[in-house]
């Protein structure tokens, strides 16, 4: 049976014909009679007829039987694009799903990350250079971070065979690091940089777009862990945007959302400063209308909606406590990522980085962010909101977080704990 198999693209994936495997490989299948081969072909599989059950048990086994690099990034890879897959149906068909129902698939790959991870630290050899990238990726579907030890595993493994990653492995590793807002070291972000660099001339225009959002999305998430923006990174942007070219490719792909976007990048690296269009106007959510009852409940009075000096945001909340003037962004769970352990969330690295943004453009103003978790945790509390409007009222201007006490913190990567959903 396994010789029928054969061998497609730089991969080298070993595949069945979909014909051969359509008795074997069903709805209700039996993954406990699967061998690594069978388990590549259905992880590869574009057709429907995804289950719950067969993304736990399929990813299970494929921990299990793996051997290699490339079938184990497979697995998780693919895995985490089935789950993706899952929730963009159900939510089409059922008109937007919600609560715990949305992140049923993904809870079903995530609950084996931990024994992934473990079994990668195993694995022999040396993986081809689209495996390390590949499985970060998949981690950033998932919207979980990868325990810091493989993280540190990837950049070492990685760092040897930087030179022979393509175009699109090296936009995994931007799009990874900067919204799981890994902890990439200098000497990794330097050599990531300078090979971005060669890369760059053969990109296309929407490439070059995510290029540049990801690089000050990245250089964010690096200010907010050292305090200093990064010099690779704004050499690097300075070498590829700079030149009228490359400018005019990118204005062949873009419409009125990426210009916004990317207007927000040119500012971060301080290559255009003038005032830009405001983004679009946003309904206020239900989540943010209980938090405005339980600012004002503590005394502190509603100041309408404003957008931030220079354009580019709509603040959620403002408010006036005595004399102090704040602004609240209300965040809900989109705007966080995941620990490995599924009951710690940190703010995701596009919130860091419009966060530090509108630090700059407001440099006078206090920012607060108020995690989903926080105010779920604390809602029926009255002195933890009138605790809050005190230590805002004597906070330095700045951009700040409150953590899982109630507290504000200035460290914008601060852990908060969030309650294990109750299953629908």
């Amino acid at each position: 049976f396994n010789n029928l198999s054969y061998r497609i693209d730089k991969c080298k994936y070993y595949v069945i014909p979909f014909f051969l495997l359509r008795n074997r490989v069903s709805k209700t299948m039996n993954t406990t009679t699967l061998n690594v081969h069978d388990l590549h072909d259905w992880f590869l599989e574009k057709a429907g007829g995804i289950s719950l059950e067969m993304l736990d048990q399929n990813m299970a086994q494929g921990v299990k039987v793996s051997d290699r690099w490339q079938n184990h990034t497979v697995f998780l890879y693919h895995g985490a694009k089935m789950a993706a897959r899952w929730e963009h149906e159900k939510q089409t068909s059922a008109k937007g799903l919600r609560g715990p129902e949305r992140e049923r698939a993904k809870d079903a790959m995530r609950k084996h990350l931990r024994d992934w991870t473990d079994k990668a630290f195993k694995l022999g050899g040396m993986p081809a250079p689209w495996c390390i990238p590949h499985s970060l990726a998949a981690f950033e579907m998932l919207h979980v971070r990868p325990p810091s030890k493989y993280v540190k595993f990837c950049q070492s493994k990685a760092l040897s065979g930087l030179r022979r990653c393509g175009k699109g492995d090296v936009l995994e590793w931007f799009g990874a690091g900067s919204a799981l807002t890994l902890e990439l070291d200098q000497k990794f972000v330097q050599a990531l940089c300078e090979h971005t660099i060669n890369l760059a001339p053969a990109m296309r225009g929407y490439e070059l777009f995510l290029l540049a959002h990801k690089m000050a999305i990245m250089d964010a998430v690096i200010m907010a862990r050292t305090g200093y923006k990064s010099a690779d990174l704004y050499k690097t942007y300075s070498r590829i945007f700079d030149r009228a070219e490359v400018q005019s490719k990118m204005d062949e792909d873009m419409g009125d959302r990426e210009r916004r976007i990317l207007a927000d990048a040119k500012y971060w690296f301080g290559k255009d400063r003038r005032a830009k269009l405001p983004h679009e106007t946003e309904q206020k959510s239900t989540l943010e209308y209980h938090v405005s009852e339980r600012f004002k409940a503590a005394g502190a009075m509603s100041m309408g909606s404003r957008t931030v000096r220079g354009g580019g945001h709509k603040i959620d909340l403002s408010f006036r406590f005595n004399e102090c003037n704040f602004d609240v962004e209300v965040d809900g769970p989109e705007h966080f990522i995941r620990c490995t352990d599924g009951h710690v969330i940190t703010l995701n690295g596009s919130t860091i980085f419009q966060s530090l943004l509108m630090r700059e453009k407001n440099a006078e103003q206090k920012l607060v962010r108020l995690p989903y978790a926080v105010h779920r945790e604390h809602e029926e509390n009255p002195a933890i909101w009138s605790g809050l409007c005190q230590q805002i009222e004597t906070a330095a201007a700045g951009a700040y977080i409150v953590d899982s006490q109630g507290k504000l913190s200035a460290n914008l990567l601060t852990q908060c704990s969030v309650r294990k959903a109750t299953p629908a």
